[in-house]
């Protein structure tokens, strides 16, 4: 049987959590949202689509969303790119599980 992506378990367990009231799932292009954002941010999922520029672009965007403290978890796919274009624009890197890099605005 096919083993579900780290996104895939997120989404489930996100989903059937009690705190699914505190989570909002955004299933378009952050790009098309973040200018429009309102609330403050304790973690914020970017899941990888493209180049290491549109996740720059993406967590550049979503900045000043971020609650003091908060967190980025940020979907590489294996490509040793990403995490250089997030310590270009200073993140610091806290930790990696599988594809997924969770850092911290140094």
């Amino acid at each position: 049987s096919k083993i579900p992506s780290v996104r895939e378990q997120f989404l489930a367990n996100t989903l059937s959590s009690p705190w699914r009231r505190n989570i909002d799932v955004i299933p378009c292009l952050d790009t098309m949202v973040f200018q429009r954002w309102k609330k403050p941010i304790g973690m914020l999922l970017i899941g990888r689509r493209g180049s290491p520029a549109s996740v720059k672009k993406s967590v550049i965007g979503w900045r000043t969303r971020l609650a003091s403290q908060g967190l980025l978890a940020v979907q590489t796919c294996g490509d040793p790119e990403i995490a250089n274009a997030l310590k270009e624009v200073g993140l610091h890197m806290l930790r990696r599980v599988d594809d997924m890099l969770f850092c911290k605005w140094e």
